[in-house]
């Protein structure tokens, strides 16, 4: 066999999905308010695309697509997000339509500004320039005599901008006559910000080589005051709800709020981000802003503590460094566990962000001193990261702990809540441990029972404990020790009754899970390095120092396959849920998969990273890698779980394709941010579309009559009788005020009545009879009549209808053009219930007329016919679609 025979330029076997767990990066986040959704929506960098963030929620709803290079910039304005990319300006609407590109490629983008019909851009180069937003035309090309920063628009100033040069100075620009109307000296630092203040002629100025941040006066040049800060300034911010307040980020990743009327810190929030806070946000007239940062995180603050201080509101992170181990949880898929070198425990949705969670930093956050003591702490807040861990879906999940983790250089074993989405309280540590020093005694590896009520640990001094995960004691040791060095590998079959374990000593031991008694062994040419088990197939999979994968069958127990051919360490593998597939990542930034029922090699490809960790999910739809050098964790498809694939050995002289890694998506469900999708009025010409008015409108129009009837009073009204003392006095009264009784009324009306004789007119024609007796009438004529009835009220329909009968010998033109109106509306397939009844209510006033006419019967007679074809074919369609629900019930269910 050749290369030609299995050539290939992707892998056979796994297809990108999506990327998870890439929130933001050290460019600055930026915020727009949407008037029609009343929000603002927070756009935050990831490298070569953006995300949009509903700020309520933080929930993801779009990303936009990739740019060529990494994002060096972005603005927004009411219509476009601006991004700068390969020396380029590219305007998106809607976060993922890309609608203009400005300029050619050149220097990196590190300012833009969107300023009117116009949108302005500085490079690193120190070009500034000039587009026309719908056009694409450049209009201004120039090149600044210093290296700028930052570039800002002062309210109110028209036709003006500010940029700001790392020289320390500030040039105020005139864009239309291209002129420099003042410079402003003396700073003396860098300039990284310059903020918009609340009053007008007053603007920010971060100047982080001084440490603090200079209010000064545009219009007199003049520094109101300076603010001094401990940390060096990377961002600013202003409330702009009517509270003197700035607030400005560090690049250690704090926090500091000034009171400017008292012009003095009031707040201090240490630690808001892992590393230098990239961009403070505020959001209109609301007591809230929101920051970014380059640990992977954007958080939302809101000012409502008693001091007017600021406090956490919500957030959405990821890894601020690379995970190094990845599992799946539960037995349906949806969620994936990731343990990051920052120390970080979070659960990933693979399919929607908004079921994203945090299980918590390993931080001392509970009964310190027992944590202490349990926990070789150098610092006294943060437990070492995560090597380790292991979990299990247990039958009742609330009742205790699921899952447990061991940590670099630490003796204890922690404990977590999957769904309380916290820690335990208890630590998993041996009582001779906590009496005596843990220097050189940490945990190394551990695995759970499939029952979720023990956990087997390794050490790295060759012992092997069993702890009882609910209760936290202590309940077995196997051998004193069990190896000779630090023991590598743990793992028990799926009835609990065979516990293996493995070290460094290159010797496989296995051991009866009750007595702890040794019952047999293997030995490996080369020290064991990881477990990987298949418990339902009663296999286990040995990764060697020795660079091979054996298969070990647990039953018998003796070596069942062996992968040999790499060539550099093997970091992680996992047995497919079917057992037919090992996968296996290697150092060299292969993944390799073997077919275990042949041994042969079926699909080979190199990433651009190591991949550290991998796992499948239990359906075995998807592949979950966690790379070196990325803070996200990539989500493969399993394509022979959707169809056949044909997979041929591959020889071992084969070069692997390079693959590219999966793009951040979004869910293809996630309803659209900017506008609402518009249903027509008709999908279809060949599907019935109803009306959709109110039932009351068409659903009663043969029942007035006797809605009529009985809506009409049982009894007469009653004159009002006076009681019998007040019957005489209304006369008296009226005698004695002089004024008439009611007598006299009677009389002077039948003096003054006029004798009315019927006068013959012409009764006006109403709006709808008008327009259906109009010649040549269209298509939407016809629509427009059908749209007039329908809102009109039954009796009003009821009355254009009797109003279409002939009086005396007049002609039934009327009628005729109303059963044309009917039938051209049925044979659109629209207005459908409500047609039917206005055909209804139509036969029952002019029966009588139709059967004394003869044009009136033949029109009426097509019109059946009509009718009937269409009620025969949405009969048959009815019945063919309940044949098939039938036949699919009875065989598939």
């Amino acid at each position: 066999m050749t290369n030609q025979t299995i050539t290939h330029s992707e892998s056979r076997i796994f297809e990108g999905f999506r990327a998870l767990g890439h929130v933001s990066n050290a460019i600055p986040c930026i915020t727009r308010y949407i008037h029609r959704r009343r929000e603002n929506f927070i756009v935050s960098c990831i490298g070569k695309s953006f995300n949009t963030y509903a700020s309520q929620q933080l929930k993801l709803l779009s990303v936009s697509g990739t740019h060529s290079t990494d994002i060096t910039c972005m603005s927004a304005d009411s219509y476009h997000i601006y991004t700068g990319a390969e020396g380029k300006v590219f305007a998106w609407r809607r976060g993922t339509e890309l609608k203009h590109t400005y300029g050619e490629s050149g220097e990196d983008v590190i300012a833009i500004l969107s300023f009117g019909t116009n949108v302005l851009a500085l490079d690193k180069g120190g070009y500034f320039r000039m587009w026309n937003i719908v056009s694409e035309e450049l209009q201004l090309e120039l090149k600044l005599n210093d290296e700028p920063t930052i570039l800002m628009h002062p309210a109110t100033y028209l036709n003006k901008v500010l940029i700001g040069f790392k020289n320390g100075t500030m040039q105020l620009w005139n864009i239309h006559t291209l002129d420099i109307i003042y410079t402003f000296q003396g700073f003396g630092s860098t300039i990284n910000a310059i903020v918009q203040a609340p009053a007008v002629d007053v603007v920010a100025v971060s100047l982080p080589d001084k440490q603090s941040i200079a209010l000064h006066n545009l219009k007199l040049d003049h520094t109101l005051f300076v603010l001094k800060c401990e940390e060096r300034i990377s961002c600013l911010g202003f409330r702009t709800d009517n509270v003197p307040v700035l607030v400005a980020g560090t690049e250690n990743g704090s926090l500091f709020m000034w009171d400017l009327e008292r012009q003095e810190m009031v707040s201090h929030v240490e630690g808001a981000h892992q590393a230098p806070v990239g961009s403070i946000q505020t959001f209109p007239q609301e007591p809230m802003f929101v920051t970014s940062s380059a640990d992977n995180s954007i958080k939302v603050w809101i000012f409502d503590m008693p001091d007017g201080s600021f406090r956490l509101y919500n957030s959405r992170e990821g890894h601020s460094k690379s995970p190094n181990r990845v599992r799946f949880h539960g037995t349906k898929g949806y969620h994936i566990l990731s343990a990051g070198l920052d120390s970080k425990f979070l659960i990933f949705h693979i399919y929607n962000e908004t079921y994203n969670r945090s299980l918590g930093k390993t931080k001392i956050s509970f009964n310190k001193s027992k944590m202490q003591k349990d926990f070789s702490i150098n610092d006294g807040s943060y437990v070492p990261k995560i090597v380790d861990f292991t979990t299990e879906s247990v039958a009742n999940p609330k009742h205790h702990e699921d899952i447990a983790a061991c940590h670099e250089g630490q003796t204890g074993l922690s404990t977590w809540s999957f769904n309380n989405t916290k820690r335990g309280d208890k630590v998993l540590i041996l009582s001779k441990y906590k009496k005596t020093s843990r220097v050189g005694i940490s945990a190394m590896c551990l695995c759970l029972t499939s029952c979720g009520q023990f956990v087997i640990a390794g050490y790295d001094n060759g012992t092997v404990e069993r702890f009882n995960i609910q209760s936290g004691i202590h309940r077995k040791t196997y051998g004193a020790p069990a190896h000779i060095g630090t023991v590598r590998g743990v793992s028990v079959d799926k009835v609990n009754s065979v516990v293996m374990s493995g070290g460094a000593d290159g010797v496989l031991k296995f051991w009866d899970f009750t007595t702890g008694e040794k019952f047999s062994a293997l030995n490996f040419p080369a020290g064991i390095s990881f477990f990987f088990s298949h418990r339902s197939s009663g296999l286990l999979g040995v990764g060697l120092d020795n660079y091979s994968v054996i298969i070990v069958n647990t039953a018998i127990p003796a070596v069942f396959r062996r992968f040999t051919e790499m060539c550099s360490s093997v970091l992680d593998a996992c047995f497919s849920p079917d057992c037919r597939f090992v996968t296996a990542s290697t150092s060299d930034c292969l993944i390799r998969t073997w077919d275990l029922p042949t041994s042969n090699l079926v699909d080979i490809f190199r990433l651009e990273s190591i991949a550290k960790s991998m796992d499948y999910s239990p359906n075995g739809e998807f592949l979950v890698t966690s790379l070196h050098d990325s803070v996200g964790i990539l989500l493969w498809m399993n394509k022979t779980v959707f169809a056949h694939v044909s997979l041929m050995p591959i020889p071992p002289d084969f070069e692997p394709p390079l693959i590219s890694v999966p793009e951040i998506q979004h869910d293809a469900d996630e309803e659209e941010i900017y506008q609402e999708y518009t249903s027509p009025d008709q999908l279809n010409e060949n599907l019935i579309t109803l009306s959709l008015l109110p039932e009351s409108r068409w659903k009663n129009l043969l029942n007035l009559d006797i809605i009529k009837m009985r809506n009409r009073p049982k009894q007469p009204p009653k004159n009002y009788e006076a009681p019998f003392f007040l019957s005489g006095l209304t006369a008296q009264s009226n005698a004695v005020d002089g004024l008439p009784d009611d007598s006299m009324l009677l009389d002077d009306k039948k003096d003054n009545a006029v004798d009315l004789k019927p006068v013959t007119s012409i009764i006006p024609l109403s709006k709808f009879v008008v327009k259906l007796l109009q010649p040549e009438k269209t298509s939407s004529n016809y629509e427009d009549l059908c749209v007039m009835l329908g809102n009109m009220p039954p009796t009003d329909i009821e009355n254009e209808l009797r109003s279409l009968a002939p009086v005396g010998d007049e002609s039934v033109t009327s009628l005729k053009e109303f059963l044309i109106f009917l039938h051209q509306i049925f044979s659109t397939n629209r207005f459908y219930e409500a047609s039917q009844a206005y055909l209804a209510l139509f036969l029952k006033i002019h029966a009588d007329t139709i059967r004394g006419n003869d044009e009136l019967k033949v029109l009426l007679q097509d019109f059946s016919r009509t009718l009937e074809s269409r009620d025969s074919q949405l009969i048959e369609q009815i019945n063919s679609i309940l044949a098939f629900s039938s036949f699919l019930k009875s065989t598939l269910f």
